[in-house]
């Protein structure tokens, strides 16, 4: 494997001994000769210097490797003749690429989108919107079936219209990633929420009998 070479993640070595917080791996690899001024593969925004800058806040490690990739950056656009006060990229917070992303010669495609984590990480998820347009198609149906006094539309409206509107917050909590504990945490907060509603739906039906 080449100093520079990108793994499965789009990273270099001193990218992932950045985020990992070895001092003594930036190091050796800055001395093996590793380029500082390197971008991210997949999104071409971040340096090895912007990736350690995700964890400087609460890690003397990460400040204290920013502070070797600042200099080794400076020290190297020097010898490729480019401005000693080149400032490497500064982490984004969960960003969406809009544009298609080639990953292992698979095309990404609607309804799938790639976002970035704040720890660095590339994940692929179901599109946000297409789940709030699914709430909204959702509620529309249920409130049609609800005057044609369909039981489903009551379902529709009520049950999976609110886990689609859940969803993507939790799966936020979860780190951005699609899995089965936010799908399963999804469902009981919309069951605890649903149970709140009727039984304040309830107590208002005793309160106007009286």
């Amino acid at each position: 494997m080449q100093i520079d070479e990108y793994d499965g993640k789009g990273r270099t070595p001193l990218m992932n001994a950045a985020i990992t917080g070895n001092i003594e791996e930036v190091e050796r690899l800055l001395k093996a000769g590793a380029n500082p001024l390197i971008a991210d593969r997949d999104f071409g925004t971040t340096t090895a210097e912007g990736y350690a800058a995700r964890f400087a806040k609460n890690s003397k490690e990460h400040q204290t490797i920013r502070k070797i990739l600042k200099a080794a950056a400076a020290s190297f656009s020097e010898q490729i003749n480019l401005s000693s006060s080149h400032e490497p990229l500064r982490p984004e917070p969960d960003e969406l690429v809009s544009r298609s992303v080639k990953h292992n010669e698979t095309v990404l495609h609607w309804p799938f989108e790639i976002v970035r984590t704040p720890r660095g990480e590339s994940i692929k998820r179901i599109r946000t919107s297409t789940l709030y347009l699914s709430a909204i198609i959702s509620f529309s149906t249920g409130i049609y079936l609800i005057k044609e006094d369909l039981l489903a539309g009551v379902l529709l409206a009520f049950t999976i219209t609110l886990c689609l509107i859940l969803y993507p917050p939790i799966r936020f909590l979860f780190g951005g990633k699609d899995s089965l504990a936010a799908a399963i945490t999804t469902v009981v907060a919309e069951e605890l929420i649903k149970s709140q509603i009727i039984k304040k739906t309830d107590s208002n039906r005793r309160r106007r009998k009286r």
